[in-house]
């Protein structure tokens, strides 16, 4: 598609985003020897034959990464991506995963540092494996590939022999960073992302089928943004290679609840109101391991405490969340073999963290309309294998699956990559679903997905 054929505020995000990323690829010259930057044009297929999430089965971006590997001498630290869909805008994303001052006091072995901005650290073994948002927020563009973003404040780190202590406090929250979508005029969502879970088009009641008509209350910025999270975490180390590692954190929750309301119109559509509101929990990480420069293997565990009452403004007559506590443990096991092969293996399991509904449209029967968790219980394997050619050459694949017994769905990934030279390379992913239907005793956010099967193919150009 050409730029003219473009609305002008299309054409005006393209070049918004070009500058940014001419802009950054800039840096490295700066003395930000770290600096890399990475432009990539790529075509995202959805390939399932009963694919209805779009009319377009293929979209083509243009995208780009500005990474920084290490503080500069200046102290920052970024990670931004960004992409742009010509076919469809609500596919676009810009990513910020982090950008922060780093400030570094004394020896490294007894050193203290300082972090402002958005960082993002190991806080739990758990949440960094499974990507479930339980202290750091998520990336969710594509909600079957969830990626980690950091937390918004400051914090201060104190190293000594023995290990390390954190505390993290902040006044700015940022949530997950979910899939774009729309609302039309006539309160409809619009069929334009395929990564949006919509909620039903039409709701029976009283054996009569009416069509939904969705009205979103939407708290201003600073209702979200505006709220106070606090934190720490003890790890200590031993010279045999066991570890430990304990995190507690006071914080709103990255997902926010959602409340609603139905009313019947005079012109016979179902009206319902969605209320999202912010909550808070505490979350309790603990995690042992042991750990060589060829294995990694321990358990995480976390226990999850979210506030039971929940202050939704205007609440009289909505049907509201209540939402249980719940234990989360995860064994893993990583190992890296020589000739460039390495493979991961885990398993997670979720007690408690069911979700329940009180309120005049609530139903014992229905799947309540807030998924705390993508799912109950699953297994995860991975392995990478890396093969250098030349200098600045080579080829990286990696197969994993994703597979659980409890909720009954398995995501298989396959991702390519060709590095031809030190500057271009050639990319491949394949991302196949398949899952039973949702409903009140299998509840997960990966049923809603089992039609997104697909392939992508890109090029990029590092610099």
């Amino acid at each position: 598609m050409k730029l003219g054929f473009l609305k002008p505020r299309d054409s005006n995000r393209i070049l918004l985003f070009l500058c940014v990323f001419t802009v950054s690829a800039l840096i490295p010259s700066l003395g930000f020897s770290q600096a890399v930057s990475e432009l990539k044009v790529f075509s995202e297929n959805f390939i399932s034959p009963t694919y209805t999430s779009t009319k377009e089965t293929s979209f083509q971006f243009i995208g780009g990464r500005f990474q920084q590997m290490d503080a500069s001498p200046l102290g920052m630290k970024y990670d931004l991506a960004g992409a742009y869909s010509f076919e469809q805008p609500l596919l676009s994303y810009f990513n910020i995963s982090e950008a922060y001052h780093l400030t570094t006091y004394g020896s490294s072995e007894a050193s203290s540092k300082v972090k402002v901005g958005r960082f993002k650290k190991t806080w739990s073994e758990l949440d960094d494996h499974w990507n479930f948002g339980l202290i750091q927020p998520v990336f969710q563009w594509n909600p079957l590939n969830p990626e980690q973003q950091g937390l918004t404040g400051f914090n201060w780190e104190k190293n000594t022999e023995y290990g390390s202590i954190d505390l993290f406090g902040s006044f700015l929250f940022l949530p997950n960073q979910g899939p774009s979508f729309e609302v039309s005029s006539d309160g409809r969502f619009v069929k334009g992302n395929p990564w949006f879970h919509s909620p039903p088009e039409n709701a029976r009641i009283s054996s009569q089928l009416y069509a939904n008509e969705y009205q979103i209350k939407r708290p201003s910025d600073s209702e979200i943004i505006l709220q106070k999270l606090f934190g720490a975490k003890i790890e200590s180390s031993s010279e045999y290679s066991f570890r430990s590692r304990l995190s507690h954190f006071y914080k709103p929750s990255n997902q926010l609840a959602l409340a609603y309301k139905g009313s019947i119109s005079t012109s016979g559509r179902n009206i319902i109101e969605l209320t999202p509101a912010v909550y808070y929990h505490q979350i309790s990480a603990l995690d042992f391991w042991y750990e060589t420069k060829q294995i990694k293997t321990g358990i995480g565990l976390a226990y999850d405490r979210p506030d039971k009452k929940i202050n939704f403004p205007d609440s009289e007559g909505k049907t509201v969340p209540v939402f249980e506590d719940a234990f989360l443990s995860s064994p893993f096991f990583e190992i890296t073999l020589g000739q460039g092969w390495s493979s991961t293996l885990q398993y997670i399991i979720v007690s408690g963290g069911r979700v329940s509904e009180v309120g005049e449209d609530s139903a014992k029967n229905r799947a309540p309309m807030n998924i705390r968790y993508p799912y109950e219980e699953a297994a995860s394997v991975s392995v990478q294998y890396y093969h250098r050619l030349r200098r600045g050459e080579g080829l990286l694949g990696k197969a994993s699956s994703l597979q659980s017994t409890k909720n009954d769905f398995q995501i298989v990934s396959l991702e390519g990559e060709w590095r031809f030279s030190n500057l271009w390379r050639l990319n491949a992913e394949a991302q196949l679903v398949k899952a039973a239907e949702s409903s009140y005793q299998n509840r997960n956010s990966v049923a809603a997905f089992d039609n997104n099967d697909r392939v992508q193919f890109g090029v990029s150009y590092a610099f």
